[in-house]
C-alpha cells in the first residue's frame, strides 16, 4: 500500500438512465431499481465507455487502450467482458437491445439513453472521493495510499454523520495524502504525538521494512529495521514490532528503539498484537490446538476461536480488548468482538463480508472499524451498548490502520486484483481475469476444463460463485454458489463450500443435474477440502463447535458422517493428496506438514521439508515431493526426496508467476497479477503425470483475497 495526501475533488454526479437501469459514475454503480448489479471494475469501465461514446462505434483497438490502459491483453479479453456485461443487462448478441456488434470492427452500445443528475446527496459524492491509484504493479494487492482524514470526520464521529446525511451539517472530510510509492504495505501507525507516521512495507524487495514519514509532508525515510510490523509507538521512541521469522507463521513479538539499535524479542509465536507503552501491557493472539486465542495480558488467556483473530486493539481505559474474529481461516468475513479483563463479551457487531483494521476513539466509547461487501467501504463506529452507525462509505479498498488523540484517522488504501492465465493444451492463452478477485482450483485430468472461484464485486452471490471453463465453450459457465474446492476425478462434480449461516460442502453437477449437499453433522466451520482419487470420498479441515480445527474424510454420496481422522489442531494442504489415495499431507500450527493416513493411522514427519515449503504435488510413488517457498522471488520448484531428504532444483520460474504452479503436465493455468505460464513439451511421461489430474493454483480454502490474505504483498488488517 502507498500512504496518502489527496484532496476532494469534484465528481462526475451525471447518471444515464436505459431500459430498466441507471448507470452512476460517481458510486459506480450499476442499478436496476434500488438493486444494484455485481459488476467488476473493469466491466464497469467497459460499460461507461460504450455509453458515454454512444453515438459512434468504438473501435476493438480503443477499448483495449481505455479499458486495459495498465495492461497489454489480448482481443479475447474484450470479448469476454461483452459477454459478461450482456448476461448482466439480460441482452443478445443476435438481437442486441444495449450493445452492437459492428464486424470487423467494434461495438457501439443501441440503447436509448437518458442522461439525467445524480440523485445522491452532495456530500455523500464527496466523500467517495479517494486518492488516485498509484501504477500497478505485479503482485495481488497493490497498496495505493496511506491516508491521512482530517479532523472534520473525527469528533465522536458525529460531525460527519451529519456531513453524510444532510450536506449543509458539516463539512465533508478531507484526506492528506503521505506516501506515493507503488507496492505493499502491512499497516501504518502514528507516533504517540501524532506527528508522524511509522510504514512497514514492501517496497524495496520482499520482505517489509519500517519507514517514517511527517504527517504535515511526504519525507517518507527507511529506519533500518527488516522483517518487522508495526504494532505501536511509545512516547519514549520504542516501538512494539512483530518480526517475521524464516517459516510462514513464525512471528515474534518484539520491542526495538526506532532511533537505533537491535530488537529485543519478548514473545514466540504471536500472530497479532498491541501494546499500553505506560503500563508496559501487551495483548496478543496465539494458536494453540487448532484455535486462536486473545490473551490480556498476555498468558491470560480471555478468549478463543476456531477461525483467526487480528486488529487487536488495547481500550484507552486499559481494561477491554476490541478485535476482529473470522469465522473460517483465510477468509475476511468476520465481525468486531469487544471483551473485558473478565473474559465477558461487551459487544459484538453483525458478521460483515468482509472486515479490515480496527481503533478505538480517543474516549474509548466506540470502536471504529472497516467493512466491505465488494464494491463499497465502510468505516462503522460501534458504541458499548451495541449501537452502530455509518461514519463513512467509498469506493472499496480502505483500511482503518490507526486514530490519534485529536481525533485524526489513518487509513490504508489498496487495489485487489488478480486473475488466472490458461494455456488448454494446443490453444492460444485464456485470460480469464474478468472480475476484480479470480482464483483457479482444479484443471480436469485431460486439461480441457477449468474450475475457478470469483470472489467480491464479480461474484453472482454474497460471498463466493464456483465457474467452469472448458475448451469448447463460448465462455465461462455460472454453476452456483460456493467457494470451488476441486473437479471429481470423473470430472462431473464439483465440490464447493457454501458459506452460508451453516457453512457445508456441496456437489455440483458440471453438466445436467442438480445440486447435493453434503451433511456436516457436528462440524461448524469447514476451511478447506479436496477429492480423493477414488471420486467418492473427500478430505477436508474443519471443526466443531468449542473445538479446534482437525482434518476429517467423509463419503460424498452415502450421507454418512464424517470421521475425524488427526487430533485437533491439525489442517490439511489439499494439494497434499497422494495419488494413490492413502495419505494426506497434514501440519499442525508453523510446523512442517506431515503425512496423514486416510484411515487415521500415524502422522509421520516428511524428511527434508520445512515449514516454509508450500507443497504443489506429490510425484507418482508418493515418495517425492514438489514445493516451492512461499514469497521468494523468483520462484523455484524443488523435488524432495521424503525418505532421505535429498532436495533437487526441478525448476525456475519468472519472478511475475505468483501462486502454486504445476511442476508438470500438459496444462497449466497461473494465477497472477500480469503473467502467463505456458505448457512445457520437454517434460519426460513421468514428469507429466506429476500434476495431469489437477493444478490447483492456491490453497483451496474459501479464501477471499485481501490485505489479509495475499502472500504476494505481504498485507496484513492491522
Amino acid at each position: 500500500m502507498a500512504v496518502s495526501s489527496a484532496h476532494l475533488r469534484p465528481v462526475d454526479s451525471r447518471s444515464f438512465e436505459f431500459g430498466d437501469f441507471r448507470l452512476e459514475p460517481a458510486t459506480r454503480q450499476l442499478l436496476r431499481g434500488s438493486a444494484a448489479i455485481p459488476l467488476a471494475p473493469r466491466t464497469f469501465d467497459l460499460l461507461l465507455t460504450l455509453v458515454e461514446n454512444r453515438h459512434r462505434v468504438l473501435e476493438k483497438d480503443e477499448l483495449l487502450r481505455r479499458v486495459w490502459s495498465d495492461a497489454i491483453v489480448e482481443e479475447s479479453n474484450l470479448s469476454q467482458q461483452v459477454f459478461v456485461l450482456r448476461r448482466a443487462l439480460g441482452d443478445a448478441q443476435e438481437t442486441p437491445r444495449f450493445i452492437a456488434t459492428v464486424p470487423r470492427r467494434g461495438y457501439r452500445f443501441v440503447g436509448d439513453v437518458r442522461e439525467v443528475a445524480s440523485t445522491r446527496p452532495a456530500a455523500m459524492v464527496a466523500a467517495v472521493v479517494a486518492p488516485p491509484a498509484a501504477p500497478k504493479r505485479q503482485v495481488w494487492l497493490t497498496a495505493t495510499g496511506v491516508v491521512l482524514v482530517a479532523t472534520s470526520l473525527i469528533p465522536a464521529g458525529r460531525i460527519a454523520t451529519r456531513a453524510l446525511s444532510r450536506p449543509s451539517a458539516a463539512a465533508p472530510p478531507t484526506f492528506h495524502r503521505l506516501t506515493y510509492r507503488g507496492g505493499g504495505i502491512d499497516r501504518a501507525r502514528f507516533t504517540a504525538d501524532g506527528r508522524s507516521v511509522v510504514i512497514a512495507a514492501r517496497w524495496q524487495g520482499d520482505v517489509n521494512q519500517l519507514f517514517i514519514t511527517p504527517v504535515n509532508e511526504s519525507a517518507v525515510r527507511p529506519l533500518g529495521i527488516d522483517r518487522a510490523r508495526v504494532v505501536r509507538v511509545a512516547p519514549t521512541g520504542d516501538a512494539a514490532v512483530l518480526l517475521d521469522g524464516d517459516a510462514p507463521g513464525k512471528v515474534a513479538l518484539a520491542r526495538v528503539p526506532l532511533a537505533g539499535g537491535g530488537p529485543r524479542v519478548l514473545v514466540d509465536d504471536v500472530q497479532a498484537a498491541d501494546w499500553a507503552p505506560e503500563i508496559d501491557r501487551f495483548a496478543i493472539v496465539r494458536r494453540a490446538a487448532g484455535r486462536a486465542r486473545v490473551e490480556y495480558p498476555a498468558g491470560t488467556a480471555l478468549y478463543e476461536a476456531a477461525g483467526w483473530i487480528d486488529a487487536i486493539k488495547i481500550s484507552p481505559d486499559r481494561d477491554s480488548v476490541a478485535f476482529l474474529e473470522h469465522p473460517v481461516m483465510n477468509d475476511t468475513r468476520g465481525a468486531l468482538r469487544v471483551v473485558d479483563r473478565q473474559g465477558r463479551t461487551r459487544v459484538a457487531s453483525p458478521e460483515s463480508a468482509a472486515a479490515f483494521g480496527a481503533a478505538w476513539t480517543p474516549k474509548g466509547d466506540e470502536v471504529w472499524f472497516g467493512t466491505s461487501d465488494g464494491r463499497i467501504s465502510t468505516i462503522s463506529a460501534i458504541d458499548m451498548s451495541g449501537r452502530q452507525r455509518d461514519v463513512y462509505r467509498g469506493p472499496n479498498g480502505l483500511i482503518l490502520q490507526d486514530m490519534v488523540s485529536d481525533g485524526r484517522v489513518l487509513v490504508t488504501q489498496f487495489n485487489l486484483e488478480s486473475g488466472i492465465a490458461w494455456r488448454p493444451r494446443e490453444a492460444r492463452d485464456r485470460d480469464l481475469s474478468m472480475f476484480s478477485v479470480t482464483r483457479a482450483s482444479a484443471l480436469a485430468d485431460d486439461g480441457r476444463t477449468l474450475l475457478f472461484t470469483v470472489e467480491d464485486q464479480g461474484a453472482a452471490f454474497p460471498s463466493y460463485a464456483t465457474y467452469l471453463e472448458t475448451t469448447n465453450s463460448s465462455g465461462p459457465v455460472l454453476l452456483g454458489e460456493g467457494s470451488a474446492q476441486g473437479l471429481s476425478p470423473d470430472g462431473r462434480w464439483a465440490l464447493s463450500i457454501v458459506l452460508s449461516k451453516t457453512p457445508h460442502l456441496v456437489l455440483i453437477p458440471t453438466s445436467a443435474g442438480v445440486n447435493r449437499a453434503i451433511p456436516a453433522g457436528p462440524v461448524e466451520q469447514i476451511h478447506q477440502a479436496q477429492w480423493l482419487p477414488d471420486g467418492q470420498r473427500i478430505v477436508f479441515a474443519g471443526n466443531e463447535k468449542g473445538k479446534g480445527i482437525r482434518v476429517y474424510v467423509q463419503s460424498a454420496f452415502s450421507g454418512s458422517p464424517a470421521s475425524a481422522i488427526t487430533p485437533e489442531g491439525y489442517s490439511i494442504d489439499p494439494q497434499g493428496v497422494s495419488t494413490d489415495g492413502r495419505f494426506v499431507l497434514c501440519f499442525a500450527e508453523n510446523r512442517p506438514p506431515s503425512r496423514c493416513s486416510i484411515d487415521g493411522g500415524a502422522i509421520e514427519p516428511l524428511a527434508g521439508v520445512t515449514a516454509a515449503d508450500k507443497p504443489v504435488r506429490w510425484d507418482a510413488n508418493g515418495r517425492v515431493l514438489y514445493v516451492f517457498r512461499r514469497g521468494a522471488s523468483p520462484m523455484r520448484i524443488f523435488a524432495v526426496d521424503t525418505r532421505t531428504g535429498e532436495r533437487t532444483l526441478w525448476k525456475e520460474l519468472p519472478a511475475s508467476a505468483r501462486g502454486s504452479i504445476p511442476p508438470g503436465g500438459r496444462t497449466a493455468a497461473v494465477r497472477h497479477a500480469r503473467c502467463r505460464v505456458v505448457r512445457d513439451q520437454s517434460r519426460t511421461r513421468d514428469e507429466r503425470s506429476i500434476s495431469r489430474r489437477r493444478a490447483a493454483l492456491t490453497s483451496s480454502s474459501p479464501r477471499r483475497s485481501s490485505p489479509a490474505s495475499a502472500d504476494a504483498a505481504g498485507s496484513s488488517t492491522g
